[in-house]
C-alpha cells in the first residue's frame, strides 16, 4: 500500500506541478506577452511618429530655404512691374532713351479693356521717328529696360525724302506689366 500512496502522491504531485505551471503561464507569462505585443505596438507607432517629424522637419527647412530663394527672386521681379503711381518713372525712361538716341517719340498710356491677365491691364502705345540707325537703337535701348513690356504688335514705316537721310517712323502696341496682387 505505500507503494501505491507513493504513486498516487507522485501523481497528484505531478498534477498540481502540471496545474501550478499552467497557472504560472496563465497568470504571468500570457499577460506578460500581451504587454510585450502593447508594447512593441507602440514603439512601432512611436518609431513612425517619430519619423514623420523628421522628415517634416527636413520638409519645413528645404521649404524655408526655396522661400528666402523664391523672395530673392521676387525681389528681381519687382524692378520689371510699373507699380500704380509710377507710370511717369517709365515715361521719363523712354524720353531718356528717345533723347539719348536723338528721335523723337511719342507715348501714351491707357487701361486695357479686356486685358488678357490683371497684370497686364496698362496698355501702351509708342511711336518712335528718326534716323535709321538711331530708331532701331532706341528699340534696342528699350529692350534693355528693367521694365516688363510685351509687344502686342509692331510697324516699321521707312520715310524721308529721296535726297535726305532715310527716316523710319516705328509704331509700338502692348502692354506693360503691373505687380501681381501681393508682391508689393
Amino acid at each position: 500500500m505505500k507503494l501505491q500512496s507513493a504513486k498516487l502522491t507522485v501523481a497528484l504531485m505531478a498534477v498540481s506541478g502540471a496545474i501550478a505551471l499552467i497557472g504560472i503561464a496563465v497568470f504571468l507569462i500570457v499577460p506578460t506577452l500581451t504587454d510585450v505585443r502593447g508594447l512593441r505596438q507602440s514603439i512601432l507607432t512611436a518609431q513612425a511618429e517619430l519619423e514623420a517629424q523628421y522628415t517634416n522637419r527636413k520638409n519645413l527647412l528645404a521649404s524655408q530655404t526655396k522661400v528666402v530663394e523664391t523672395r530673392e527672386t521676387m525681389k528681381l521681379l519687382t524692378t520689371q512691374f510699373v507699380p500704380a503711381g509710377h507710370e511717369l518713372d517709365f515715361i521719363t525712361a523712354v524720353e531718356a532713351l528717345a533723347a539719348e538716341n536723338g528721335v523723337t517719340e511719342r507715348l501714351q498710356l491707357s487701361k486695357a479693356e479686356k486685358p488678357v491677365a490683371p497684370e497686364l491691364e496698362k496698355r501702351f502705345d509708342l511711336t518712335l521717328t528718326g534716323l535709321f540707325r538711331e530708331s532701331l537703337q532706341t528699340l534696342i535701348d528699350l529692350e534693355k529696360l528693367p521694365t516688363l513690356m510685351i509687344i502686342e504688335s509692331m510697324t516699321v514705316r521707312p520715310g524721308g525724302s529721296s535726297d535726305g537721310p532715310p527716316i523710319l517712323s516705328i509704331d509700338v502696341h502692348g502692354s506693360i506689366a503691373v505687380p501681381p496682387k501681393g508682391l508689393l
